[in-house]
């Protein structure tokens, strides 16, 4: 990829969800919240309306490995300790905030080629 396609991918790239009320004002009728999982390197995505809200290793999926408004989602609605746990309190959440039709979608996703995925140095001669 050019350097120049690298920056319009960015700059298309919806910014991460970074406080609950960024959470609630994606607060609609149908909002999805997509729930990607990489079993090659047990890795998974929540994203909510197509941003994310939480990246990690399968075992980060919890409050305390974010801190910060985490611990409020999870002191008013309930812990998560798992990509999918934190997808039924988001929503949980978003029906609070007003969502009617919230629909969980699963699917399998391959992490390295994500924009947060470390880039080998064969992977960048390609």
């Amino acid at each position: 990829m050019t350097t120049t396609g690298l920056i319009n991918q960015v700059k298309d790239t919806p910014l991460p969800i970074t406080s609950l009320k960024q959470l609630s004002e994606l607060a609609e009728d149908g909002v999805t919240i997509l729930v990607q999982r990489d079993a090659t390197v047990n890795m998974a995505c929540v994203e909510v309306a197509g941003r994310t809200f939480m990246e990690g290793n399968y075992w980060d999926f919890k409050p305390e490995c974010c801190g910060g408004f985490h611990y409020v989602l999870a002191k008013s609605h309930g812990r998560w300790s798992s990509a999918q746990g934190l997808a039924d309190i988001l929503a949980t959440y978003l029906v609070t905030k007003g969502a009617t039709n919230v629909r969980i979608v699963e699917e399998a996703y391959d992490w390295r080629k994500t924009l947060n995925a470390p880039i080998s140095q064969q992977e960048a001669k390609a």
